[in-house]
């Protein structure tokens, strides 16, 4: 694994003005058999090392890829990984442009220029050490706790009963006895049940209503309650449903930027940003195919003209398109962020860049949905 590094690149305003807007990258693979797999990392440097450009791309032999790179920044820097049989086949080139697209020949450096280059040869590996010595024998463990009782084993089975002897022979019967004097009167029955309760009377006429009673006094106020947190102090927001449709070149990208009503910040606040985004990306293939497209897409938030927010590119192959046929693609994407602006008058605009690296056909951008909200948040 080779690791390549532009190292940090200042870019300070000159005039008003930066001097490199964008940076493009070029890299080959002059291996005739071997593929690679390059890893770019772009950073964006202010007080911090901040990432905004993470690509990973299979480079095919003899295979030449270019990227752009926005990189209006004060400082930036590009890491570039490479993987592979072929590490040492690969070259790169990053070169520094202006707003008309010129080269900048003071951002411009080349495969042999980029720090990591001059690296030389791995050594041969050293001998292995010898063996360390045995450790000493550990103490005795402590003797385990006694096992369980064994189960009681089966009662034995009962003995036979033995044989009833001889019945004996029966008794004379006794004389018949005198017979007893009367006995005295039985006691009186018991009283009979109480008969059945007689129907209920018809029930008398309502009374007069009693006068009303005094009014109870007053009870104590309560205690005042706890104050509650302040509120949204402004809402800036923007929606558009409107299906817009672009076509696009081969190596070119394409974007309907929406932006928000304007939010006032008078005091310390965040700024809660929230963006929702669906487009849908159509390819039409002509020629005598089968052809691949490797489609990409990244998202940027500015804060009036500046960027305060930048996605990684997430890439989507589209492979083996047959002659005349065509495929749709559907994104729907969805983001929060806070912005911690100085006090101000501020608008919030959301872009999509979709771009298209592809063989022959043509490709479509469609926004079918897009809404940005902006809300003032007191710290």
């Amino acid at each position: 694994m080779a690791i390549l590094s532009t190292g940090p690149i200042l870019n300070t305003p000159s005039n008003g003005e930066r001097l490199t807007k964008k940076v493009t990258v070029k890299i080959d693979n002059r291996s005739s058999s071997i593929p690679a797999t390059i890893l770019i990392q772009g950073y964006y440097l202010h007080g911090s090392r901040k990432l905004y450009v993470s690509e990973t791309h299979n480079l095919l032999p003899n295979a030449v890829i270019t990227r752009n790179f926005y990189a209006d920044f004060d400082g930036f820097e590009y890491v570039f990984t490479i993987q592979g049989a072929s590490e040492e086949e690969v070259q790169i080139s990053i070169w520094g442009k202006g707003a008309s697209d010129q080269i900048v020949a003071a951002h411009r450096l080349v495969s042999d220029e980029l720090l990591g280059t001059d690296k030389g040869a791995t050594g041969p590996q050293g001998p292995q050490g010898a063996t360390g010595p045995q450790g000493a024998k550990g103490a005795t463990g402590t003797q385990g706790a006694t096992g369980l009782q064994g189960m009681t084993g089966t009662r034995g089975a009962t003995g036979l009963q033995g044989a009833a002897g001889p019945q004996g022979e029966t008794g004379p019967q006794g004389a018949t006895g005198i017979q007893g004097a009367r006995g005295p009167r039985g006691a009186t029955g018991l009283q009979g049940e109480t008969g059945l309760q007689g129907a209920t009377g018809v029930q008398g006429s309502v009374g007069p209503r009693g006068a009303t009673g005094l009014q109870g006094a007053t009870g104590p106020k309560g205690e005042r309650g706890e104050r509650g947190f302040p509120g949204i102090t402004g809402l800036g927001t923007a929606q558009d449903a409107t299906v817009l449709f672009e076509a696009i070149s081969p190596e070119e990208r394409a974007y309907f930027p929406l932006t928000s009503s304007s939010v006032t910040i008078t005091s310390p606040s965040r700024v809660l940003l929230i963006g929702d985004y669906h487009f849908t990306y159509e390819v039409e293939v002509g020629g005598t195919g089968p052809f691949s497209y490797l489609i990409g897409w990244e998202i940027q938030i500015f804060r009036n003209s500046t960027p305060i927010y930048n996605t990684y590119s997430n890439e989507d192959w589209v492979r083996d398109i047959n002659p005349s046929a065509s495929i749709t693609l559907h994104k729907p994407v969805s983001i929060s962020i806070v912005d911690t602006p100085p006090t101000g008058t501020y608008t919030y605009t959301i872009r999509i860049y979709v771009y298209d690296i592809g063989a022959a056909g043509t490709s479509y951008l469609k926004a079918n949905h897009r809404s940005i909200h902006a809300l003032v948040l007191p710290i």
